[in-house]
């Protein structure tokens, strides 16, 4: 008969104040909680947290032994800087390239779906989780920058100024990757996160290569004039709105098809586009006539995501355009989900942007060409390209689901006919070429160029150009008219269903 022996865990006596502070608040999302667990845990949050503050140590160690302390503790402030930024700004956003995908491709994206939690909660809360490890980073890197005081030489507001200029685009930043994160393509979202560290580690390597730069940068974070102050907002309120945009676009990706994102964006862009144009009210007249260009770059982004939308349409998505009557049935034309009314609304920020542009002032002592007459041709330009990569898609692709991939291909074909373009016509030394790529809209923008200054010698002028300029725009325009037939009619189709859906309510 044998003997088995139990041993039972010794109860341990554990303080009131570390049971309360040892686990998340229930106030807090659950997919915030979950991500925090995993992300703290993971061994790519612990190697670099752990690399960064030996590399800071050690560089910090060797320089209190240096031998003159000149400029030491400008270099101290650079090497912390660059290496916060290359974790921040390169390694962390990079970690978020994935986030979503996986989900995905584990089949858990259904099961989160299915709880109380919101698409919106899901992608907010895989984002904030990487912004407190990078907060995280920050905070124990920034005793380093205490110990580089007793250098001397420290300009305080300013360098700390960096810090947090640096926080927030880390969380711009990673807004980006976790919101594209929700591409099934990783060719695609490859290509995205490894532009930004590109991006990120250049202008990181040119701030800390020369001590001028740094200077710049310490003027800039340290709003040492007004200009450099409104710059410095704008860049801010800037990587604010494409965060939002961003993560708004990894939501609508896994949202089910009764959840709308789309009117609210497009409505919030005509908003912001309202708010631009009042301030700018405002500003002197030399600065008033950029307003058109800082339209198209607001709007641009919505316009993408806009067009490229799928078609996956259920009766409660066109209930409040029905309710509405005439005016709600005018409205689904621009705001209900779908690239066919993304066209649309593609197009009635083409008309506010021409009416603003002529309604603009002009500047003194701009040249020979007014802006006015520039963005006459300019604009069409920039929208035909916008449209070109669309037309493509819907002539070669039309029957694919995956329209933003196909886009963002259409894209990449676009701008590597315009370098072809460009190098056949630079070697040959026959600039007159052009006309024949002229349906590549990028090329129209090299021929009014070339038209307009005299070290080129062509056979088309300016007008020449901006008609051809509209005639490309209309055309593009026309191709991805014509294969929205079958779209409005399910649209329509839908919006029957709604409408019979609320006659019972409406007679009880």
């Amino acid at each position: 008969m044998s003997q088995t022996s139990t041993t039972t865990e010794p109860d341990i006596d554990i303080h009131p104040v570390v049971k309360t502070t040892s686990a998340f608040s229930d106030r807090l999302s659950p997919m915030l909680v979950k991500e925090l667990r995993q992300g703290l845990k993971g061994m790519s949050f612990l190697i670099l947290f752990i690399a960064i503050q030996a590399i800071l140590g050690v560089f910090i160690f060797g320089s209190a032994f240096s031998d003159s302390y000149d400029n030491t503790g400008g270099s101290i402030s650079r090497t912390v800087f660059f290496c916060l930024s290359m974790a921040t700004l390169i390694v962390q956003p990079l970690r978020g390239v994935s986030s979503v995908a996986t989900e995905i491709k584990d089949d858990t994206i259904d099961l989160m779906v299915l709880t109380k939690l919101s698409a919106w909660r899901i992608v907010f809360g895989k984002w904030i989780s990487l912004v407190s490890q990078s907060a995280l980073i920050i905070a124990a890197v920034s005793p380093y920058l205490i110990l580089r005081y007793f250098f001397g030489g420290m300009q305080l507001f300013p360098e700390i100024m960096v810090l947090v200029t640096i926080f927030l685009l880390s969380a711009s930043l990673t807004a980006i990757t976790v919101g594209l994160s929700a591409i099934p393509s990783f060719i695609v979202r490859g290509i995205i996160g490894l532009g930004i560290a590109s991006a990120a580690f250049s202008i990181s390597m040119a701030i800390v290569d020369r001590r001028s730069n740094f200077r710049d940068l310490l003027e800039f974070c340290g709003f040492a004039n007004n200009e450099l102050t409104a710059a410095y907002f704008s860049t801010i309120a800037s990587a604010i709105y494409l965060a939002w945009l961003a993560l708004d676009f990894g939501a609508t990706y896994i949202a089910p098809a009764a959840e709308n994102r789309s009117t609210p964006r497009r409505f919030i862009c005509l908003g912001v586009l309202a708010i631009i144009s009042i301030v700018f009210i405002f500003l002197p007249t030399n600065v008033i006539f950029t307003l058109p260009i800082v339209m198209m770059c607001v709007a641009a982004p919505v316009i993408i995501i806009s067009i490229t939308e799928s078609i996956y349409l259920v009766p409660t998505i066109s209930k409040p355009f029905v309710r509405k009557g005439l005016l709600g049935r005018a409205a689904s034309y621009f705001f209900c989900p779908g690239w066919q009314s993304g066209l649309n609304f593609c197009m009635l920020i083409f008309a506010l942007t021409m009416i603003v542009n002529l309604m603009t002032p002009e500047p003194r002592y701009f040249g020979s060409t007014t802006p006015t007459s520039l963005f006459l041709t300019m604009i069409p330009i920039c929208f035909s390209s916008v449209l070109f990569p669309l037309a493509l898609v819907r002539l070669f692709f039309r029957k694919t689901h995956q329209h933003f991939i196909y886009y963002i291909g259409a894209c990449i074909v676009t701008f590597v006919l315009f370098l072809l373009t460009i190098f056949i016509m630079e070697n040959s030394r026959s600039y007159d070429l052009a006309i024949i790529f002229s349906w590549i809209p990028p090329v129209q923008g090299i021929m009014y160029v070339y038209a307009e200054n005299s070290w080129r010698t062509v056979a088309y002028t300016t007008e020449v150009v901006t008609v051809i300029a509209y005639l490309s725009l209309f055309i593009n325009w026309l191709i991805c008219f014509m294969s929205t037939r079958s779209s409005w009619k399910y649209l329509r189709e839908n919006e029957a269903v709604a409408k019979a859906s609320l006659a019972p309510v409406e007679s009880n």
